[in-house]
């Protein structure tokens, strides 16, 4: 026979949380609590736990936060501690890091133009719809279009080098199996 739980109250202050409600009963007399946090976060627990004290907060003690500074605007912000990497650059948004990418010419930065999705040039060929570089010059050299089982493999990797002899047409199979390699030598030479 199980033992009786003693039931909290809605709220009932325990450390940094306060019962909201009780959510369910489980077997073996378990009792699933949601309580608010001080920090404004919400969490479920079983009830016993929260009582002797072993959870006291929605999980923000556990993750504390450092003041940084933005590397772009210079506005503070606060970030996760394990957030925190010697050498990452940190920005208070999305317009700070692109803005900043763009002054300092990161290989990364797209500049949001539709010329470079996916990291491929793309270009607009004689009926206004875009096509990527790398196809329109294979093509041309073929003098064929495409076919639906060719892939084309950039041999440096780089996917905005479309010169000739960086372009070799493949099979998906081939593409793959070239992909696996390249990663099992990175493992073994870096990890």
């Amino acid at each position: 026979m199980p033992r009786s739980r003693i039931k909290l109250n809605v709220g009932e202050k325990y450390g940094m949380l306060t019962v909201i409600k009780l959510m369910e009963e489980r077997s073996g007399g378990h009792i699933m609590y949601l309580f608010s946090c001080e920090c404004g976060g919400r969490r479920i627990a079983y009830g016993s736990g929260v009582r002797r004290g072993l959870i006291k907060s929605c999980g923000c003690l556990a993750k504390p936060k450092v003041e940084v500074n933005c590397d772009y605007c210079g506005k503070k912000k606060m970030v996760r501690h394990g957030n925190i990497k010697k050498g990452k650059k940190h920005f208070c948004n999305r317009k700070c890091m692109g803005s900043w990418m763009s002054q300092n010419n990161d290989p990364n930065w797209k500049e949001g133009d539709p010329r470079y999705r996916g990291g491929y040039v793309w270009i607009k060929n004689g009926n206004d719809d875009w096509q990527t570089e790398h196809i329109v010059i294979v093509e041309k050299i073929l003098g064929r279009k495409m076919k639906k089982l060719e892939l084309i493999h950039h041999i440096n990797m780089n996917k905005k080098d479309n010169r000739n002899g960086n372009l070799l047409i493949c099979s998906r199979s081939y593409h793959n199996i070239i992909h696996a390699n390249m990663a099992k030598r990175y493992a073994e030479k870096f990890l």
